[in-house]
């Protein structure tokens, strides 16, 4: 495999993530982060939104553009299948599986516009496939995989955009400024976004000496754009709450649930390596171990893991073997967003990439603050910052680029630490129960 070079067969190495998704899709049972069915079926049967403060759920205080979708097709199963049947949920299930499976060929073009070295690339994309979190996502009842599919298209978008030297058109402003907008009637949390994307812009007068003024007033259109879509939203809750942004934690905070404190100078890998997947019974939720109350190590965790609350526990010795030779990977994807950020300078295209992964951690730190879950953690789920799953395969990719560069010899070692996480990883994936075309499914929320 030569170095430097563009070829068109690389895109082979991302099939292994979409068997995963899909063999997820019939081996998992029907997962939820939180109740998303109840707010679906309630829309096919009384068409129309719930109320915002009488969801305990916290979930109709989004666009429910996702969630509409869900109901015609719960609506339509429902008229064709039995009583008793579970084909219908199974659709809302299907929903997910089709955003996970559209945002693969878009991160395919964000490696390819940014990672130039073929076995850089490859080695990027075999690990996507073992994000054991990324593929849970993919078959969870929820709207995050529908934001992370139109986050990943604005990033892409933004990539573009910064790599060509012409003052950005109008009308590539006013698309981008449409699909964040989009991805905001997903879930209201897309329009973090948007600060990314206006400094972006904006940095084109570092990059290429564009008129302060020409920006400025592209960056105008795009918030435009934007609060076009995001704004119905922000109205309804305002109307129905008081509230520009509404969530029970926030304006009915349990005090009990935040009494414990993220650890946010740590990292317990001893700790996660001996994770049971047991729940504790007097908790009540799915922490285990030390592991649970480090930021840094929750956030390793639930994007390495599966779910903890499956039926079975999957394999002890899997997840374990998944989590160690993860940790070197990890280290890659740090020394990437280094990386990445010592060569935005002279790279344009790379500073969307940086802002999409910091933001998301930033919202990430504040929402873990404020609302300190530690319980729960799901600040620090995978899940948080799917629409910046094409900035950590760009870190990811860098990473082995300079590490093939610098060290050329050390190829192999980093071939056989790959090809290692992806048979821990296929482990981890098929231990545990399987569940067929059968009735009745289980429908399981996390503790």
């Amino acid at each position: 495999m030569g170095n430097n070079t563009i070829r068109r067969w690389d895109w082979v190495f991302l099939a292994p993530l979409a068997v995963a998704c899909i063999l997820a899709f019939f081996r998992f049972p029907l997962l939820q982060n939180d109740d998303h069915l109840k707010v679906v079926r309630y829309i096919s049967e009384f068409h129309s939104w719930p109320p915002i403060v009488a969801d305990a759920s916290n979930q109709a205080r989004h666009t429910l553009v996702h969630h509409t979708l869900g109901a015609l097709v719960y609506s339509g199963l429902k008229h064709i299948t039995r009583e008793g049947s579970l084909l219908a949920e199974r659709g809302v299930q299907a929903l997910s599986l089709i955003w996970a499976l559209g945002i693969i060929p878009i991160v395919w073009l964000i490696g390819r516009r940014l990672i130039k070295n073929y076995e850089a690339r490859v080695l990027s994309f075999l690990v996507f496939g073992t994000f054991a979190g990324w593929v849970t996502s993919a078959v969870m009842i929820d709207n995050d995989m529908a934001m992370g599919f139109w986050g990943s298209l604005a990033l892409l978008l933004m990539v573009v955009l910064m790599q060509r030297k012409e003052l950005p058109r109008w009308s590539a402003v006013a698309v981008l400024g449409m699909v964040i907008g989009v991805a905001v009637t997903m879930k209201a949390t897309a329009s973090v976004m948007m600060g990314p994307a206006v400094v972006t812009i904006l940095s084109r007068r570092w990059y290429y000496r564009e008129k302060w003024m020409a920006l400025l007033s592209r960056a105008g259109l795009l918030i435009i754009v934007w609060a076009v879509l995001a704004a119905p939203n922000y109205i309804r809750t305002y109307r129905e709450t008081g509230y520009l942004v509404y969530h029970n934690d926030i304006q009915h905070p349990n005090p009990s649930v935040y009494a414990e404190r993220w650890d946010y100078f740590s990292f317990r890998l001893p700790s996660i390596l001996n994770r049971p997947f047991e729940l504790t019974p007097d908790k009540g939720d799915e922490r285990s171990n030390a592991s649970d109350y480090s930021f840094w190590s929750k956030i390793y965790v639930t994007w390495w893991r599966l779910p903890d609350w499956l039926p079975e526990e999957p394999d002890p010795l899997a997840a374990s073997s998944l989590y160690l030779l993860a940790f070197p990977i990890s280290i890659i994807g740090v020394l990437g967003f280094l990386l990445g950020v010592k060569r935005c300078g002279s790279e344009p295209g790379l500073f969307p990439v940086i802002g999409w992964w910091v933001i998301g951690m930033i919202g990430m730190f504040i929402g873990s603050w404020f609302l300190p879950t530690v319980s729960i953690g799901s600040f620090c789920h995978a899940r948080f910052y799917i629409y910046a799953t094409g900035s950590v395969i760009a870190m990811l990719g860098l990473g082995f680029q300079f590490i093939m560069n610098s060290w050329p010899r050390f190829r192999i070692v980093l071939w056989i630490v790959v090809i290692l996480q992806a048979a821990a990883f296929w482990w981890l994936l098929m231990s545990g129960p399987y569940y067929g075309f059968q009735n009745p499914w289980p429908v399981l929320l996390p503790p």
